[in-house]
């Protein structure tokens, strides 16, 4: 599996933005659905949309705005559509991101300017930006889903539905999904829902399931009756629920839930091995804005 081309960036963006037609957003579905690099490039676009929409307002300096008009050159209009009536917003939409895209590139010292506006707005981002969204693992559903699995029955309707990941997407993925070992046991099953990824590990007739979440948790939001702890130097949450252990680790940007059955310590040593986490919320800041300014490269 290779990373979204420039091509299918634009499509996401367009995507979120709304400035699909029912047949461009069934082709980017279809994408989401079979490559999880897309939509993770999606959560992390979403993420710095909300980040950004969430920055206070503030004044420019004197002059910026103007200078930034200037330098970048001025959107179209829309033309009026026939007969007077009412504009298609979308098809407005769309026309102006296909001029964007057929607009040929230029080295002229206007587009160096408005690259450098661009920048230095991400960089006012990045210092502004705030924390990763609250996460809330479902613990007992994860642990129903462990539970019917670990059995053999059926997984019940009411948890989250999960498709299950081929070996090699696996692998390309990184992280949980790609380590074929954790802590002496041999990854067996791979499956996502979103950006949601479940990995069964099974060794001697024993089963750990570990669920990786994006964000930071909302520590007073998980189920009563769970103990906080430390896993290393990572923040930690523990549930025990019959013959059933849950352990909740957040690290870095990533919220990691291991659960199995039997031998507490056998939960512990799988949270111990857990991996580094994925980049930061600003590292995945600055690589959407590299996405974002592929367009406009030199």
């Amino acid at each position: 599996m290779t990373a979204p081309s420039p091509r299918d960036d634009e499509r996401l963006t367009a995507y979120l933005d709304g400035e699909v037609d029912p047949a461009e957003r069934a082709e980017v579905e279809a994408l989401l659905a079979g490559d999880p690099e897309a939509a993770t490039v999606l959560e992390e676009l979403g993420a710095v949309r909300a980040a950004l929409r969430a920055l206070p307002d503030v004044e420019p300096p004197a002059g910026f705005l103007d200078g930034l008009i200037a330098g970048g050159g001025a959107e179209p209009s829309p033309a009026p559509s026939a007969g007077g009536g009412p504009i298609d917003e979308l098809a407005v939409r769309r026309a102006r991101r296909e001029g964007r895209e057929g607009r040929p590139r230029s080295r002229s010292r206007s587009l160096v300017g408005s690259v450098a506006a661009m920048v230095a707005m991400a960089a006012m981002a990045l210092v502004f930006v705030p924390a990763a969204g609250a996460t809330v693992p479902p613990v007992h559903d994860f642990m129903v889903r462990h539970e019917a699995m670990a059995s053999g029955g059926p997984t019940p309707a009411s948890t989250m539905p999960m498709e299950p990941m081929p070996m090699d997407q696996a692998d390309a993925m990184g992280g949980i999904a790609g380590m074929p070992e954790l802590d002496g046991m041999a990854r067996a099953h791979v499956y996502t829902a979103g950006p949601t990824v479940h990995v069964v590990y099974e060794h001697d007739g024993k089963m750990v399931s570990v669920y990786r979440q994006r964000g930071a948790v909302a520590w007073n939001r998980l189920p009563a009756g769970g103990t906080t702890m430390r896993v290393g130097d990572d923040p930690a949450w523990e549930l025990q629920d019959g013959g059933a252990s849950a352990i909740v680790v957040e690290r870095g940007a990533e919220v990691f839930t291991v659960v199995g059955a039997g031998s507490p310590d056998m939960v512990m040593g799988a949270a111990e091995a857990l991996p580094d986490s994925d980049p930061t919320l600003a590292d995945r800041v600055r690589r959407v804005l590299d996405v974002a300014a592929r367009p406009f490269s030199l």
